[in-house]
């Protein structure tokens, strides 16, 4: 039997109210509603006992969560506590986004709940940098997101989130694969519009695994797939040579950092009050500008989060690699390709944008890993829940004991 915990309308408050936090992240007039929205959502399923506090947590879980302490952990032992603590308020929103999402038992519903809010949030934001775009249009391209009141976008590279998230927005649709070359399509023109090369090469990569990935064709999809992410990884580095070389300037910073302080590093979003000093008095600048970030994710974990943060992510990873190979069979799924694709843009994106700094990454990386596991589950004729990767990883022990 199902437990009692998710019967009744109170069971879908939970992702319900996910959902329309993560809706309500498109523009910045709506975004203290949307903190309200998901505080209520959680004080209805903590109180109505709609959160699973029981269950042993799946491995990505407890990677997730490693993450998450490795964070607290530099947070606490940074160089400036203060400015850590206060810049890690999406940790509290992506942990509460988790329980409403992973743990209220509501897979289904926490699935369409979470797409359907991104593809709100993406949708909204897009309107808001075109109303910008015309109402001043000869000004820059970081004039117009800044202008645009639209929540998550700092700088025109912030729109590559939901061009990651293409494959999963045309899932919603009857036919994925058409839907999604026409919003790649017009989301291409808006990179062009904002002069977003990093855009425009990661949504191309997302877009072409899924359309790969979902191919009638026979074995080697996913090979191929993953050998164009690495062409489009080539492309990204070689677009724009000045651009790489003010980022590998950073990224010296970030390495030298990390071996001054090796265990918990500087702490989480400190990377801007030290990067400067680790850098020599005759330094030649290609960018003078002040940068908070590196502009790669796995040397901003190292640099202020040091090896608590490097192991809590590698093993992140290799959760999500375990669901990779353990899922296969689901290949064919159109979900499975969306969130596969998804994930393939977010790690192009970490490797010369995506920073701990943006609330997109935390809200957007733990909807992600909740729809791992909620690709991953399934429902028996008894109603009890189990997840596939689970299950996909104990056969294959039984079946190499079997040949044994």
């Amino acid at each position: 039997m199902i437990p009692s915990r998710t019967r009744g309308w109170p069971a879908y408050a939970a992702p319900a109210s996910a959902g329309l936090f993560l809706a309500l992240q498109g523009a910045d007039q709506t975004v203290a509603f949307a903190w309200g929205v998901l505080t209520l959502g959680g004080a209805i399923a903590l109180l109505g006992d709609r959160i699973d506090w029981y269950s042993r947590p799946a491995m990505l879980e407890q990677g997730w969560l490693a993450l998450l302490g490795a964070c607290v952990l530099s947070a606490l032992c940074s160089v400036d506590r203060t400015r850590s603590l206060l810049l890690s308020v999406p940790i509290v929103g992506a942990t509460l986004l988790w329980l409403l999402t992973v743990r209220a038992n509501r897979p289904y519903a926490a699935r369409i709940a979470i797409v359907v809010g991104l593809a709100i949030a993406a949708a909204t934001q897009s309107v808001l940098l075109l109303v910008s775009t015309a109402r001043h249009a000869q000004a820059a391209p970081a004039d117009w997101v800044r202008d645009a009141g639209a929540a998550w976008l700092i700088v025109p590279n912030d729109i590559a989130w939901f061009g990651c998230a293409l494959p999963l927005f045309a899932t919603l649709t009857r036919r994925p694969r058409a839907a999604l070359i026409v919003s790649l399509a017009a989301y291409l023109l808006l990179c062009v519009l904002l002069r977003s090369r990093t855009a425009a090469v990661v949504a191309g990569a997302s877009a072409l695994t899924f359309l790969l990935v979902t191919s009638p064709w026979g074995r080697g999809r996913v090979s191929i797939a993953l050998s164009v992410a690495g062409a489009f990884a080539l492309t990204l580095a070689t677009l724009g040579i000045a651009s790489m070389h003010a980022r590998a300037q950073l990224w010296g910073a970030a390495w030298s950092i990390f071996l001054d302080h090796p265990l918990t590093g500087v702490g989480i979003h400190n990377f801007v009050a030290v990067y400067r000093s680790y850098l020599p008095p005759d330094y030649e600048w290609i960018d003078g500008r002040l940068t908070p970030w590196p502009h790669n994710l796995l040397l901003e974990v190292a640099a202020e989060s040091g090896l608590a943060g490097i192991i809590a992510g590698t093993f992140l990873c290799g959760c999500l690699v375990r669901w990779f190979f353990a899922t296969r069979g689901q290949r064919r799924d159109p979900r499975w390709a969306a969130v596969f694709s998804a994930f393939l843009g977010l790690g192009l994106l970490a490797l010369v944008e995506a920073s701990l700094l943006r609330q997109w990454l935390w809200f957007f990386g733990t909807s992600l890993c909740a729809l791992v596991l909620q690709t991953g589950t399934r429902v028996t004729e008894q109603g009890n829940e189990h997840h596939a990767v689970e299950q996909g990883i104990a056969d294959r022990r039984v079946r190499r004991a079997s040949r044994r």
